[in-house]
């Protein structure tokens, strides 16, 4: 009995350890994220490029602590996240640090998907603004027939 009760023992460190790290690195992508909006509407293309690097980072090491997390859970047979804090001491400190985490990564998802609108926003804006100097289509008009006539006014503004 002395055993199973020294692996969760170590398997709850281990929990404990990762939550931790997932809990400091979502926040500081939660917090990378504001920066990157606040970059995006200002305009500011060198924070924009540092914050990138910073976010994938963030992103990255979020990957690798969650495949630690699956792996401790597959190493152990637990059935789920919630089966394995239950089988070690202190799950309720587990728990509500794994539902920390949970909503921390919803803000998250939610920041990082206004962050894609406003570039959505600004790559419509840009085709648009390329489309009237170098556009790849000409005006159609119809001729004196009725029949669409040739282009009209194909002179671009990019070449003039």
């Amino acid at each position: 009995m002395g055993l199973v009760t020294e692996m969760n023992s170590q398997l709850g460190q281990r929990l404990k350890d990762n939550l931790q790290q997932h809990l400091d690195c979502t926040a500081v992508l939660q917090s990378t994220l504001e920066e990157e909006h606040r970059a995006l509407t200002a305009n500011d293309a060198e924070t924009l490029l540092r914050v990138t690097q910073t976010k994938a980072a963030a992103a990255e090491n979020l990957r690798a602590l969650g495949d630690d997390l699956m792996r401790l859970r597959r190493d152990g047979n637990f059935a789920s996240v919630d089966a394995m804090f239950e089988a070690v001491p202190d799950a309720a400190t587990l728990s509500q640090q794994w539902n920390e985490i949970l909503e921390l990564a919803t803000e998250c998802h939610t920041a990082n998907r206004r962050n894609a609108a406003v570039l959505d926003v600004r790559q419509t804006q840009v085709r648009a603004a390329l489309e009237v100097i170098f556009p790849t289509q000409s005006a159609q008009t119809y001729g004196r027939t009725g029949y669409s006539g040739g282009p009209v006014g194909t002179r671009s503004f990019g070449l003039a």
